[in-house]
């Protein structure tokens, strides 16, 4: 097989099918390798399969692109075709910038695109373009609702079952009035014992029954000071490096906190924007930068529409859903077009197709990040 005057793409990844996609559509010569099945039908013309990427390193071609989605891979097959090609130029994604200058570096033919970094733009500029926050129609509040944990729940309900159980009892069979009989349990719960009632000249039964209801009250009320103790920390935990709810307006929500989410926010923050970053997670990896920057910082599932009210949906001007996760992405972004239909909701989506139809069907800005990826390795190839 012939490939020296071929641009080789390897990785069948979505970037580099958009890639091979794109390179096929402007008639560059280009061949796209892995060593799995071909994974389009109308691509298989220009597909090879090989038994291992090392097959796939030897081939001699006039430039190469590496598309794989995890940065190790990436890296090891460029090192490998540095080291057979080390004058042929060789162009792949990294995350890890720091990694990808370093390593530009040392090897001279070794160029790489931050498909994070460069969507960023593109996330805000579909999110600000002829935006007009003020035209926007006021937000009718939604009914608000306050969880609670749900073993407090439990441990409350079954305090109070005791302590309808116990008014009860008193009242019917030891012939107190219903205020005396609760007025009694309580004290008895509480194990203050005022002295106006006592069990000293009740029955047996009564003795019983009242000493049994003492020790699962004060179980009871151990187990819930426990949970709320444990609440208390969590909370403390979360607001270490976050907050409990935005109370500004104008702003912009960004859903999920990775490597796309913080380089929106970065830009968004040069330019004087008020941002709001909402994750799931307390330990991301760029968390703690996100503070540092001096952006809010809510924990909380975004699926759940409570904590995007917390974020300050009814008071935003747009939304940006930038999880890695396409469907978490698209129920976020249903949830706030359904509590604010004129409301700019930014999406970003790994399916092409689907961002496409998003934003046809519904109203939804949707980006592709493989689709951005291959238009910036396109931008380059034009450039040289």
């Amino acid at each position: 097989m012939d490939t020296q005057n071929r641009y080789i793409v390897i990785g069948a990844t979505r970037t580099g099918i958009n890639l091979i996609k794109k390179l096929h559509a402007l008639d560059f010569p280009a061949l796209l390798i892995d060593s799995k099945k071909c994974p389009e039908r109308e691509i298989n013309n220009i597909y090879h399969q090989v038994d291992s990427l090392d097959d796939a390193v030897v081939l001699d071609g006039k430039c190469y692109f590496v598309t794989f989605d995890e940065d190790s891979a990436n890296i090891k097959v460029c090192l490998a075709l540095n080291k057979l090609h080390n004058d042929i130029a060789i162009y792949t994604t990294l995350a890890q910038e720091s990694l990808g200058d370093k390593i530009a570096l040392c090897l001279p033919n070794f160029h790489y695109i931050n498909p994070a970094k460069k969507s960023a733009l593109k996330f805000i500029k579909a999110t600000l373009d002829d935006l007009d926050y003020k035209k926007v129609k006021k937000f009718k509040w939604a009914r608000m609702i306050i969880k609670v944990d749900a073993l407090i729940k439990k441990a409350i309900l079954f305090i109070c079952a005791i302590m309808s159980t116990s008014t009860l009892f008193f009242h019917f069979y030891d012939g107190l009035a219903w205020i005396d009989s609760f007025y009694f349990t309580v004290t008895m719960m509480a194990t203050v014992g005022f002295g106006d009632y006592s069990l000293k000249d009740h029955s047996d039964v009564s003795k019983l029954v009242g000493s049994f209801i003492m020790l699962l009250s004060i179980t009871g009320t151990a187990i819930i000071f426990a949970l709320v103790s444990d609440s208390i920390i969590r909370k403390r935990k979360e607001l270490s490096i976050g907050i409990s709810r935005y109370k500004g307006h104008g702003h912009i929500i960004v859903v999920g906190g990775g490597s796309v989410g913080f380089n929106i926010v970065k830009q968004l923050t040069v330019m004087k924007e008020k941002t709001v970053v909402l994750d799931k997670t307390l330990d991301g990896k760029y968390s703690q930068q996100i503070v540092d920057l001096g952006v809010p910082h809510l924990v909380g599932n975004a699926e759940d529409e409570a904590n995007l009210y917390r974020a300050g949906l009814g008071r935003c001007k747009a939304i940006i859903c930038a999880t890695h996760d396409d469907l978490v992405n698209l129920e976020v972004c249903l949830n706030a077009k359904i509590a604010r239909p004129d409301l700019r909701v930014v999406v970003r989506m790994y399916d092409q197709n689907l961002a496409t139809n998003l934003n046809e069907s519904i109203a939804i800005h949707s980006l592709s990040m493989s689709f951005i990826a291959a238009d910036e390795f396109i931008k380059i190839l034009l450039a040289e």
